[in-house]
Order: C-alpha cells, then sequence, then structure tokens
C-alpha cells in the first residue's frame, strides 16, 4: 500500500492548483468583479497563483480554503508583513493541515468585525 505524507499531499496539491487555476479565477470573477474590472487577466493569474502559494504557505489546500483565502488577499493585499496587516498572518502562523481551516475560518471573522468597525 502506498502511503502519502501530509507534506507530499500539499505538495501534490500546490502543483495542481498551479496548474489549473480556473476555480479560483472563476472565484474571483464571482465574488470580486471590481477588483476584476480594474485588473488584466495577467494580473488576475499573478494574484491566484500568488494566493494559491501564500495559502499553502499557511497549511491551506482545499478548493474551498484557498478561495476563502483569496478573498482576504483581494481585500487586505497579498503582502501581510506590514504593521497594517500583521494581524493576518499572525492568526495563521503555525497552522497545521489538522487544524488550518479552522483557524482561517476564525481570521474571516475577525475580518468581517474589523471591516464592520471601520465602516462604521
Amino acid at each position: 500500500m502506498l502511503t502519502i505524507r501530509d507534506t507530499q499531499f500539499l505538495s501534490l496539491s500546490l502543483d495542481l492548483q498551479l496548474r489549473n487555476p480556473r476555480p479560483y479565477l472563476d472565484h474571483l470573477n464571482q465574488r470580486h468583479p471590481e477588483w476584476v474590472a480594474e485588473h488584466d487577466d495577467a494580473e488576475a493569474l499573478e494574484l491566484v497563483r500568488g494566493a494559491v502559494r501564500g495559502a499553502h504557505g499557511y497549511a491551506l489546500s482545499s478548493t474551498r480554503d484557498v478561495c476563502r483565502f483569496l478573498d482576504l488577499v483581494v481585500i487586505f493585499g497579498p503582502d501581510w508583513s506590514g504593521e497594517a496587516n500583521a494581524w493576518l498572518h499572525q492568526s495563521l502562523a503555525g497552522a497545521t493541515p489538522e487544524n488550518a481551516s479552522r483557524q482561517l475560518g476564525r481570521l474571516l471573522q475577525q475580518a468581517m468585525s474589523r471591516l464592520e468597525a471601520a465602516a462604521a
């Protein structure tokens, strides 16, 4: 019997998602048409590929989680190293394949609260 370790699975998943960005481009078009209207296809593909790589850096590999991560990248930008967005990185740092999806869910709730507070 062949056994695939988590790290091997994540590597295979990353490769497949980078080769087939269509689900993420479709998500981008459906959920963020304003962003798509302001950027060309090459920029959209670059954003998607960066988001796929970024998601995998936090042990997020399912299509659903990568799409949710992409939402955060569109809203807050791809660079989470600055002081303004460090909380995004801190929320997902140390995530494992077992808990990454839950951590992302909590981060999305926190992001929504921050956006609502900023709009008020």
